[in-house]
């Protein structure tokens, strides 16, 4: 095997293993998600609240709806600090606010 052979197949397997290398590295994505459960002072679930998601740098907001038994997921957020704060309306028709 000549030099050149031996230099253009060395080549050749070093850009093999850079493009495997690439096609691994673009599966870390940027967003995040809070997920979570909507409870009272006393442990129950809180079946459908309604939940804020406040970046605390941008104070820019999302609102995500809880299910049935309080679960609650906000998906493509970017890194940061978030509050977390749950309204519901109560017989009145008033919205109270539980922050975390």
């Amino acid at each position: 095997m000549s030099t050149v052979t031996r230099t253009l197949a060395a080549w050749i397997a070093v850009l093999a293993a850079l493009f495997l290398l690439s096609a691994v590295s673009q599966a870390q994505v940027y967003y995040g998600t809070i997920r979570g459960t909507v409870l009272d002072l006393s442990g129950g679930v809180m079946p459908s609240v309604e939940v804020v998601i406040t970046n605390v740098g941008t104070n820019i907001g999302q609102r995500v709806a809880g299910n049935e038994v309080g679960n609650y997921v906000a998906p493509n957020l970017i890194p940061g600090i978030y509050r977390v704060t749950a309204e519901r309306p109560d017989s009145r028709g008033l919205w109270p606010t539980i922050s975390s």
